[in-house]
């Protein structure tokens, strides 16, 4: 029995590919330029395509920005997927936070600070100054500022904020980098329909 065992192990070792550790950290979330997986996933990007497109997914590499992710083939016109994932809705407050991050970051893109910079830095306060735009209704500003906070938070745990700065002593000083995989889920074309249909709630 524990030969067939140590026969049965091996053979599963044997089917591993070397690049089969990249595969399972993109299943998870996004690979970027400083992560130790992206020269094996430059070096092998074709079988880990390869292997990917047989489950519905495909690899998207971005040299210039530094990332690379997977995305779920559309199957239909309906843009039905396989189902390998599932789609959960932002909710407005943090679609919100993403459309400002999104924002931030194609400025930041157009600007010639680009040249001595490549990532965009920003602060707890200004998100939330930024943020304030889009809810004109502020009654309870004590609510309004905990809301943004979590949703803030929210942002955080969806990958399109990295802690650069970790501040305990007041939020408003905390101090994120915003992750470049943002301007996938907020594209240029999706900014635009959102603050079209803000506008026209906003009118009286």
């Amino acid at each position: 029995m524990l030969h067939l065992l140590i026969s049965f192990m091996r053979q599963l070792q044997s089917n591993i590919e070397p690049y089969s550790k990249t595969i399972a950290r993109l299943l998870r979330k996004e690979i970027e330029s400083n992560d130790k997986e992206w020269d094996n996933l430059l070096t092998y990007q074709t079988p880990i395509q390869d292997y990917l497109s047989v489950i519905g997914l495909e690899l998207i590499v971005k040299k210039h920005d530094g990332y690379a992710f997977v995305r779920q083939f559309e199957i239909d016109e309906d843009g039905h997927t396989i189902g390998l994932t599932l789609r959960y809705p932002l909710g407005f407050e943090v679609s919100v936070i993403g459309v400002v991050l999104a924002e931030m970051l194609f400025e930041f893109k157009e600007s010639l600070t680009e040249i001595y910079a490549t990532e965009r830095f920003v602060r707890h306060r200004e998100i939330k100054e930024r943020a304030e735009f889009f809810f004109p209704d502020k009654t309870d500003k004590v609510s309004f500022s905990k809301s943004i906070d979590r949703s803030i938070n929210k942002a955080i745990d969806l990958g399109f904020l990295k802690i650069h700065q970790k501040k305990t002593d007041n939020i408003d000083d905390q101090q994120y980098i915003i992750k470049k995989i943002i301007q996938e889920k907020f594209t240029t074309e999706v900014l635009s329909v959102f603050n079209e249909k803000l506008k026209a709630e906003l009118k009286p």
